[in-house]
């Protein structure tokens, strides 16, 4: 009733299912990376062939994350701090959305089908939009 929808609400707007956390792990590795990368532009040290190699996969690593914590928006399923919300399968997540819309499950119900896997981003596809 009124107490569950109640609970419901203070899951997502807290960010305990998961969201905040998430957002929190993908805004530090970005500044980190903004700053790296706004000192070269004013001068500072380029990138070397191994930091392009560790910003790439970190891009891929953060694409990924931003599709589980997409997912995440519309539960109300607590996740734990023992819990990490990168590797939740996207079955589990799936079931859990769809659980929580059994009534009326369609396309608009689910953010899972309105995002997709993001592409594999490669280092040839990297150099190859430079060129």
């Amino acid at each position: 009733g009124k107490e569950e929808l109640m609970q419901q609400f203070v899951v997502r707007v807290s960010g305990e299912n998961g969201v905040a956390r998430g957002i929190i792990s993908l805004v530090n590795p970005i500044e980190t990376w903004g700053n790296r990368l706004m000192a070269v532009t004013k001068g500072g040290d380029l990138l070397s062939d191994a930091e392009w190699a560790k910003l790439l996969s970190n891009l891929q690593e953060w694409s990924h994350t931003m599709v589980k914590v997409l997912s995440r928006l519309k539960t109300c399923v607590v996740i734990s701090e023992e819990d990490d919300i990168t590797t939740i399968p996207p079955s589990i997540m799936e079931d859990v959305m769809m659980s929580e819309d059994d009534d009326s499950y369609n396309s608009e119900s689910s953010i899972m089908s309105e995002t997709p896997e993001p592409d594999y981003l490669t280092l040839d596809r990297v150099l190859n939009s430079v060129d």
